[in-house]
């Protein structure tokens, strides 16, 4: 079984997970491949910003790797806006990440979770929020989608509803990750949050397949011990069921 999408306490101030307590769990669990993929952000506003030190995160991998037979992986979670685009490309530079995860908490002034509350409010479109998702897959920055459909962690119209409202730039935004040779991540922590399902969707999914997508990842994003590996198998029968196969770096 692989993980890989994985937070500590060490990098990401949203996490409570010890990281060498994270290799003994995963271990035991039975993983072979996991992933740490700590938070990445260059918005000031962002309570994670300056929380990710690149040097002490690859000390701390190498060290772990020694303790380990499981295959450990050096990713980053980088929240994408679009006016900070260039900010990470000049970070990426120099950075040996052995994955990284493009993923959207914020749209415009607002972070994620106040912007759903905001839309469903004023009775607002989506759509913004895919338009900046198909910048991130254009922008070519990252290997991996993370949680496509995140906004449906907010929100209370039913999320069926905005896929289909935007099914043309959903289709859009999908082809654009075929031909970049990206990668959708699964994302199981959607199956212990309200959507009662992963990001994205198994609509989505089957969209991404029947455009010719192939390859997915697969992560619970815990942050907390006992979210570590949770839904990964429920996860896993969802990519068999559709014919997809994993990405593993």
């Amino acid at each position: 079984m692989i993980d890989l999408h994985l937070h500590t306490k060490n990098f990401s101030h949203d996490s409570e997970n010890d990281p060498e307590r994270v290799v003994k769990i995963m271990e035991k669990k039975g993983f072979k491949t996991i992933a740490f993929t700590d938070h990445i952000e260059f918005n000031p506003k962002d309570p994670a910003y300056g929380d990710f030190d690149y040097e002490k995160v690859k000390e701390l991998v190498e060290d772990l790797r020694k303790k380990t037979g499981m295959k450990l992986l050096l990713g980053g979670e980088i929240g994408y806006e679009p006016q900070l685009e260039e900010t990470i490309r000049n970070y990426l530079k120099d950075k040996d990440f052995d994955f990284t995860i493009g993923s959207i908490h914020a749209v415009g002034d607002y972070f994620i979770s106040e912007w759903v509350r905001k839309q469903e409010r004023e009775g607002g479109s989506f759509r913004e929020y895919f338009e900046i998702l198909l910048k991130l897959v254009k922008s070519g920055l990252f290997d991996v989608v993370g949680h496509f459909d995140y906004y449906k962690k907010h929100m209370e119209k039913d999320p069926v509803e905005v896929f289909e409202e935007n099914r043309d730039i959903v289709v859009e935004v999908l082809e654009e990750v075929i031909k970049q040779g990206m990668v959708l991540e699964v994302n199981t922590s959607g199956l212990r949050q309200p959507p009662g399902e992963p990001y994205p969707s198994g609509e989505i999914l089957e969209l991404y397949k029947e455009l010719g997508g192939r390859y997915v990842t697969l992560g619970s994003d815990a942050h907390r011990e006992c979210h570590l590996g949770y839904g990964i198998e429920e996860g896993l029968r969802l990519i068999n069921s559709l014919g997809l196969s994993l990405w593993i770096p």
